[in-house]
């Protein structure tokens, strides 16, 4: 297909009269671009994201117009342009995949209406919102996503304007009825760079001076002057989109006029299309010569928004020339100046926080994987995205692509190469060996009645060094040293070890102090007290993994580990924890609330193996393929506890593998993608307050629980009557998995006391009750209404959970400090409930209004 041929068939695919089946299909979707991300997370590295949530929604701000036609009277299927009926309808600030004509949806008031006689009307507040029954309506829409939330300030700073422009296909159906599908289809493209972890963007500049290029003839190729020329030709026929015509489904420009003259950008596209280059206002396809589309029409700019800079263009060329509708090229030449603001005072310009130097970056030169991924250049596509990553890593001006372009296609991001030294220094054990120097004094003091060291973690540098611990990597040497002499206690000024391998000329044992031992790990050893022998502290070395458990001093409870601070883990690529099951976790790990970012383990699992261990309180986000844990076994005397873990990422097993013995798990969840169920296997799981949310679970396989160990009986079953039984008020999403169970292949249908729901992605999201009456029979309903009507919002449902298993004896050991937060108080905000700090508040919860068992439904 040539070029020049798109923007016609792109016209001739959405001239109004087109139905859906009209619309040429999948070749339709290849020219208007991608849909819509409605189920995007924070762990999707480039969606279109809302203006304070980053899921992926119009929502908070952002602005969504409906077009509603009704057809020729006294037919049920022909629309007719010379007797059709409009009306136009907006939403800012709610759910938007679905049309939903309530109370929220308001009459575009100073719009354009027609009767039946195509005479025309300005709408007023007082028009109707419906339509009559048995007449056949048809809805087409068109919205624009503004992160900045400048649609609901009217903020003048054009610094934060992001015009990301979609459309709908023309949905067709009979009344009366309240809600209507829609897709949204993606008109703009962007261009967008990203920081780094670690890094900052100071600004993003499309380079167009001679200065900046480099002069190739001497290899058959252009000077500087010549590159610069085609670039900056390149860029004056990118226009910055302002609206869309619903007469061809293609984007308006602005001029640059209008542009500069607006204030108020809440109604940037509304404003007069322009008949002539003497105008100001919305600019149409076909209108412009390309020199009045240089000199008139506004340019896209980079625009700061969440830290990155995204620069939003009609993808085509919009003069009036012979090549209209042609994408337009960026060749492998074309260089961005990338400046970054200075972080550590070091090489700050004189009068700003920028760096004093920038970097180039060329596209041709980005290589993912060793290739270069845009060899011949960018052709801007609508519906698709071109993000670059770039910034200092290991100390070097690093930059990557994502290989994922589309806006929906964001799940196989490609991970980021580290530096070929890429490593997280380490800082020398310092925070472990003062554990368990203080709790020996504390000990010794008197001011605790036993030994129990308070491990304390608050960097990356002493996470590495946690996993070495346990994983028996700590030291490169663990043996080959004999203590001179008995252990003595502290200070122990004169201790000294032989090197059991040296001998010195005379044959006789080589006598080493520890600073004289390098690869060996040093530190004071607590031994307690026997029927024979008085407690002791004194120097040792490690000899092998060191145990996080209190199998060495036969005290409860386990030793505890605790995050002090959110953990950047920068991508670089790391052990599990407890790597072979030979060298399990055997310990307490506490997440304090805080958020472990950026991981990516080798094998894809935090936690490999652990053994009558609990882990809670931890946030973990990721690109990476990342799930809490492999392989979680209980021991004769301690169950495995799983309590408050989200999980931010693409996985296998969100939360586990396998879990073989007693095991809970409390007030989990997870958003993203998923192969497989929150818990894949278990043999005597208890499992309170989680949902799984994730999409690409297979259909018919399970959600919360993928299926029964091998042996076991099948415990996740209903309940016969309403009793606290051991799989309560858990979730998940039907939406993003369609034909998923509760647990593997079966569909049995749980009592909905039990809250074991598998429900739609605004069910789960929504912050308010949705009860039936006292008097009606739940039985009764129909499918579609039992889904609908799903009592405690979830997000209460699961905090009562947490709070029962909180106030059982095992709960009051292991305990879930933290709780769901629904966020704001509008009903739908497409937002699922998040895991916060704190465990839910025993007032509240107590009462009887919060007990599942005696909901109606």
């Amino acid at each position: 297909m040539k070029r020049s041929t798109i923007f016609l068939l792109l016209a001739t695919f959405l001239m109004v009269g087109c139905s859906e089946s009209d619309l040429g299909g999948s070749e339709q979707n290849s020219l208007l671009g991608k849909a819509v991300n409605f189920d995007a997370s924070i762990s999707d590295a480039f969606v279109t994201r809302a203006t304070y949530y980053h899921d992926g929604s119009f929502n908070e701000g952002d602005h969504l117009t409906i077009f509603r036609q009704e057809a020729v009277s006294g037919s049920t299927t022909q629309f007719s342009s010379d007797t059709e009926i409009s009306r136009v309808y907006s939403l800012q600030g709610e759910y938007a995949s679905t049309v939903n004509l309530g109370t929220s949806w308001k009459v575009l008031t100073g719009a354009t209406g027609t009767y039946a006689d195509k005479s025309s009307f300005v709408q007023t507040a007082a028009d109707s919102l419906v339509w009559e029954n048995g007449s056949t309506v048809r809805f087409r829409a068109w919205g624009r996503s503004n992160l900045a939330n400048v649609l609901n300030n009217s903020k003048t700073n054009k610094a934060s304007f992001y015009p990301d422009y979609t459309l709908s296909d023309w949905i067709t159906v009979s009344g009366p009825t309240e809600t209507i599908p829609m897709k949204l289809l993606h008109l703009a493209c962007r261009i967008g760079f990203a920081p780094k972890s670690g890094n900052e963007l100071a600004g993003i500049e499309l380079c167009t001076e001679a200065s900046d290029y480099v002069d190739d003839t001497e290899e058959g190729g252009l000077t500087a002057e010549e590159k610069a020329k085609a670039v900056e030709d390149a860029y004056h026929t990118m226009c910055m989109p302002a609206g869309v015509n619903m007469s061809n489904g293609t984007l308006y420009g602005l001029t640059q006029n209008h542009y500069t003259n607006t204030s108020d950008f809440s109604t940037i596209e509304s404003s007069s299309v322009i008949s002539s280059a003497a105008e100001n206002g919305l600019v149409p396809f076909g209108l412009l010569s390309a020199d009045e589309i240089v000199n008139l029409v506004e340019h896209p700019q980079f625009m700061a928004v969440d830290g990155r800079r995204y620069m939003i263009s009609i993808p085509y060329l919009m003069d009036n020339g012979t090549d209209q509708g042609s994408y337009i090229h960026l060749p492998a030449y074309t260089r961005f100046r990338v400046r970054l603001k200075d972080v550590n005072n070091g090489d700050k310009a004189a009068t700003t926080n920028t760096e004093g130097s920038y970097h180039i970056l060329t596209i041709g030169e980005v290589e993912n994987n060793g290739t270069k991924v845009f060899a011949d250049g960018i052709d801007l596509m609508p519906g698709y995205s071109y993000l670059f990553t770039v910034g200092y890593k290991y100390g070097k001006f690093t930059m990557s692509v994502n290989e994922s372009l589309s806006w929906t296609e964001q799940d196989a991001v490609a991970a980021e190469t580290a530096s070929a030294d890429g490593s997280i220094a380490t800082a020398k054990y310092d925070w472990w060996k003062q554990a368990l120097f203080d709790a020996y004094t504390n000990l010794k003091n008197g001011k605790t009645s036993s030994y129990l060291p308070e491990f304390k973690i608050g960097s990356a540098e002493e996470f590495l060094e946690f996993i070495h611990l346990v994983n028996g990597t700590a030291a490169t040497y663990t043996s080959g040293l004999t203590l001179n002499g008995e252990p003595e206690e502290i200070p122990e000024p004169n201790a000294t070890w032989t090197k059991d391998d040296e001998t010195d000329e005379e044959g006789n044992a080589v006598t080493v102090t520890e600073k004289d031992a390098p690869g060996y790990v040093f530190y004071w050893h607590y031994q307690p007290a026997s029927s024979t022998t008085a407690a002791k502290f004194y120097r040792s070395y490690l000899t092998g993994p060191y145990s996080f458990y209190e199998k060495n001093l036969n005290t409860k409870p386990h030793f505890k580990i605790t995050l002090t601070a959110d953990i950047d883990l920068q991508d670089v690529e790391i052990p599990a924890i407890g790597n072979s099951a030979a060298h399990p976790f055997e310990g307490i790990f506490d997440g304090a609330g805080h958020t472990l970012k950026n991981v990516y383990v080798n094998g894809g699992c935090l936690f490999g193996y652990v053994k009558g261990a609990a882990i809670s309180n931890l946030k973990i986000e990721s690109n990476h393929t990342t799930s809490l844990l492999n392989t979680a076994t209980a021991d004769k005397e301690h169950a495995v506890y799983i309590a408050g873990v989200s999980v931010n990422a693409p996985t296998t097993h969100a939360i586990a593998h396998t879990v073989t013995g007693l095991g809970y798990v409390v007030g989990c969840v997870h958003e993203g993608t998923a192969s497989g169920a929150l818990v894949g296997t278990a043999s005597n799981l208890y499992m309170y307050g989680c949902m799984e949310t994730g999409s690409g679970l297979t259909s018919g396989t399970g959600a919360l629980l993928g299926g029964y160990a091998s042996g076991s009986t099948a415990f996740f079953a209903p309940l016969s009557s309403l009793t606290w039984g051991r799989f309560m008020c858990n979730y998940y999403d039907t939406q993003r998995s369609t034909g998923v169970n509760a647990v593997g292949t079966s569909s049995v249908t749980y009592l909905p006391q039990q809250y074991i729901r598998g429900a739609h992605s605004h069910v789960l999201k929504a912050k308010v009750d949705n009860l039936l009456s006292g008097d009606v029979n739940y039985n009764s309903l129909t499918s579609r209404q039992k889904e609908e009507m799903y009592g405690l919002a979830p997000w209460k449902a699961m905090n009562y959970a947490i709070y029962k298993y909180n106030t059982s004896v095992i709960g009051q050991s292991y305990p879930c400090n933290m709780q769901y937060n629904a966020g704001a108080s509008l009903i739908y905000d497409n937002r699922y409930p998040q895991l916060s700090s704190g465990a839910p508040n025993s007032a509240t919860y107590s009462a009887s209004s919060y007990n599942v068992l005696l909901q109606n439904n």
